[in-house]
């Protein structure tokens, strides 16, 4: 039996509630109150959940143990695919960094979001180029472009920069996002 991620938002709607009602359920999931209905139907057939009639108007929903071990299933699944791609994201930032120290690129300066940068300091340490320097900018001013250096950012931060002809900047985001497509990437690294 395969739980889909509709039925797994409800699920989990279920478990941290106390007492939920297809109201609060509906409002906490953003899902219509109709489609919350037809899923908590599907998820009794299942097995995954029981009700239990409080009163005239009112119904408690309960998991089960076979809702709870598909639920758990389900997020174990998710954190691997998450972590998966986590690594495959760390090794093309790699492969850039490595790519940009062939290139004579000494100092990587970033210029991101806070997670972006934690991921691409990472990558760095992890490329174990005891020569290149890794240094963090929060403002697209404080860039000064040299031979040495190259701009690591996303598309939003890079257009606030001066001007492309000033900047040795790669676009992180779209970096990630075509790397493995040939053309693409050859032109990414061809702006060093």
């Amino acid at each position: 039996m395969e739980v889909n991620d509709k039925e797994l938002v409800i699920l989990k709607e279920i478990a941290i509630n106390h007492l939920p009602d297809q109201r609060k359920i509906a409002k906490n999931s953003s899902f219509s109150l109709g489609l919350v209905n037809l899923i908590i139907k599907r998820l009794v057939n299942k097995g995954l959940i029981k009700t239990k009639r409080l009163n005239k108007k009112r119904i408690q929903y309960i998991m089960t143990a076979k809702g709870f071990a598909e639920q758990t299933k389900k997020s174990y699944h998710y954190t691997l695919e998450t972590i998966k791609q986590f690594k495959l994201m760390n090794k093309k930032i790699q492969d850039l960094v490595t790519g940009c120290h062939k290139k004579g690129i000494r100092e990587i300066v970033i210029l991101s979001d806070m997670e972006l940068t934690i991921m691409i300091e990472m990558a760095i340490k992890s490329s174990n180029l005891d020569d290149l320097q890794c240094r963090v900018i929060n403002n697209p001013a404080d860039y000064q472009r040299s031979n040495g250096s190259i701009l690591l950012t996303d598309g939003a931060k890079m257009n606030g920069l001066k001007s492309s002809k000033d900047t040795a900047g790669i676009d992180i985001i779209e970096y990630l996002a075509h790397s493995g497509n040939g053309g693409r990437q050859e032109n990414l690294s061809a702006k060093l």
